[in-house]
C-alpha cells in the first residue's frame, strides 16, 4: 500500500477533493521556495525553478525578511523594508523598473552605491519620481550586518518557519462557511440529490429570476404558483404551494412546530433554525427529508415548466411516499419513517408462484 512520505503528508484537514489536492501541491511548491532560500546544503537549492505566479505572490506576500547581509534578499519583491517590498511601497517605480533584473537584484547589491537607480528604465512620470524619493529617503536609514545572514520569516506560524501544513491553510484565510453546508455534508442523500443541495445552498439554481437577470427570458414568475418571483428560495419554502406541501409533510411526521412561517425565508436559514428543535435523534431523519423534498419540488418545477405537466400536492404526496420507499431501498433508512407516514411500507413485495 502506498504511503506519503512523512515530510509531505497532506495536512489532516478533512476529505481531499480536487480543489483541495491543487492547493496542497501549491503548498509543497512553496515548501520548494522556502527551502532555496534557507538550506544552501540543498543540492537542487541553486537550479533555476519556474512556479505558478499564485505560487509565487502567495509565496512572497507570506514572507518577510529580517534583513543582515542582504544577500538572501531581492531588492525589489521581498518584503525587507519596513517588512514591505518596493512593489507595496512604490509600486509605480517597480513597474518602471526592468523585470529581468528585478528578479536578480539583492538587497546588498542595490544597497551599494545606490545600484537599484540604474535599474530604472521606464517613462519618469510625476508618480515615479514620487516614488523614487520616498524610496531614496527610506533606504538612508538601512545599515547591512555583514555577519549575519538574511533570515526569512514565515507569517503563517508562531515560530516563523514554513510548515506544509500552514501554506495549505493560509489559502483558506478570509473565506466564510456557506450556511447549511456543514449540515448538507452530513445529510444522508443521493449524490445527485446532494449536489442539488449545494447549487440551492449557493444560489446557483437556474431558476426564471436567475435566467431573467441573465437576459434569457422575460418572465420571472413563479412555476408554481405564478404570484412571485421565482428565486431558488421562493420555490422552496416560500411559494404557497410549497408551503402547502411542507405542512402536509411535516404534519404526518406530527413536526408541525417546524412549518416554515417567517419571512422572508431561504432554505439554509429555515433548516439550521428548525432542525435545532428536534431530539438529535430525529435531526439525521430531518435532514435527508428536506432534500428529499427539496428534489421533488424542482422536479416538479421543472415537469410544469418543459413538460406542461401539473401535479396536486395530493398528486406530489404520493410521488413523495414512492421515492421515499426508493431511497429507504438504497440504503438512505432516514426517510423510512415518511414512507411509513405516508401510507408505505418499505420492503419486497412477495409474489407467490403456482
Amino acid at each position: 500500500m502506498l504511503a506519503w512520505p512523512k515530510v509531505c503528508r497532506p495536512p489532516k484537514l478533512g476529505g481531499l477533493g480536487f480543489l483541495d489536492l491543487q492547493l496542497f501541491g501549491y503548498s509543497l511548491r512553496m515548501r520548494w521556495l522556502w527551502l532555496s532560500r534557507t538550506d544552501d546544503s540543498r543540492p537542487w537549492s541553486q537550479l533555476p525553478d519556474r512556479h505558478e505566479f499564485l505560487v509565487q505572490e502567495m509565496f512572497q506576500a507570506s514572507i518577510s525578511i529580517d534583513l543582515g547581509d542582504g544577500n538572501r534578499s531581492f531588492f525589489w519583491t521581498n518584503r525587507w523594508l519596513q517588512r514591505k517590498s518596493i512593489k507595496d511601497l512604490a509600486p509605480c517605480l517597480c513597474n518602471a523598473a526592468g523585470p529581468r533584473i528585478m528578479k536578480k537584484r539583492t538587497v546588498a547589491q542595490g544597497l551599494h552605491e545606490d545600484q537599484w537607480i540604474r535599474d530604472i528604465s521606464g517613462a519618469l512620470t510625476v508618480q515615479v519620481l514620487l516614488d523614487y524619493l520616498l524610496i531614496w529617503d527610506l533606504t538612508r536609514n538601512v545599515v547591512l550586518r555583514p555577519d549575519v545572514s538574511d533570515r526569512l520569516i514565515w507569517k503563517w506560524t508562531s515560530d516563523r518557519v514554513f510548515f506544509t501544513a500552514s501554506a495549505y491553510r493560509a489559502f483558506f484565510i478570509g473565506q466564510y462557511p456557506i450556511p447549511g453546508a456543514k449540515i448538507l455534508k452530513k445529510t444522508r442523500a443521493p449524490g445527485k440529490c446532494k449536489f442539488f443541495g449545494w447549487l440551492v445552498l449557493h444560489d446557483r439554481c437556474w431558476t426564471a429570476a436567475r435566467r431573467k437577470r441573465h437576459n434569457l427570458q422575460d418572465d420571472d414568475n413563479c412555476a408554481l404558483c405564478c404570484q412571485a418571483s421565482e428565486t431558488i428560495a421562493h420555490l422552496l419554502v416560500g411559494c404557497p404551494f410549497s408551503k402547502e406541501l411542507w405542512y402536509a409533510i411535516l404534519q404526518c411526521l406530527h413536526w408541525q412546530a417546524l412549518f416554515p412561517e417567517q419571512e422572508p425565508l431561504c432554505l439554509a436559514g429555515w433548516w439550521t433554525g428548525a432542525r435545532k428543535k428536534l431530539m438529535k435523534t430525529d435531526r439525521r431523519c430531518f435532514d435527508s427529508i428536506v432534500i428529499l423534498i427539496s428534489w421533488i419540488l424542482w422536479i416538479e418545477r421543472n415537469k410544469r415548466v418543459f413538460d406542461r405537466h401539473t401535479r396536486s400536492v395530493q398528486q406530489l404526496l404520493s410521488f413523495i411516499a414512492d421515492e421515499a420507499v426508493m431511497w429507504t431501498l438504497a440504503g438512505y433508512k432516514q426517510v423510512e419513517c415518511l414512507a411509513i407516514a405516508l401510507g408505505r411500507v418499505p420492503g419486497r413485495d412477495i409474489v407467490a408462484v403456482m
